[in-house]
């Protein structure tokens, strides 16, 4: 099939209709790459709020087992003294 090529002249609106086009497009592209910085920061917001959170729990966690393995310790000790006594 042979191609047919068209001559426009200056009144055509041609150029016109593709550089609004391209305008239009252009303003897609930005407006798409403005919410994906937007919602980026959010996420990375809330990733970071989980992070300090999980490092607050885990610091009570911590404290919390150690507290336990001392008193646990403990007991033992103190029931190997009773065990070893000789009243």
């Amino acid at each position: 099939m042979p191609r047919v090529e068209r001559n426009y002249n200056e009144t055509d609106k041609k150029p016109k209709d593709k550089f609004r086009r391209r305008l239009y497009y252009k303003i897609i592209y930005g407006t798409f790459d403005f919410l994906g910085v937007i919602i980026c920061t959010v996420c990375i917001l809330v990733l970071f709020l989980l992070l300090t959170n999980m490092v607050a729990w885990f610091r009570g966690d911590i404290a919390q087992t150690f507290s336990s393995l001392q008193r646990n310790l403990t007991n033992v000790i103190n029931l190997g003294e009773d065990l070893f006594r000789h009243d």
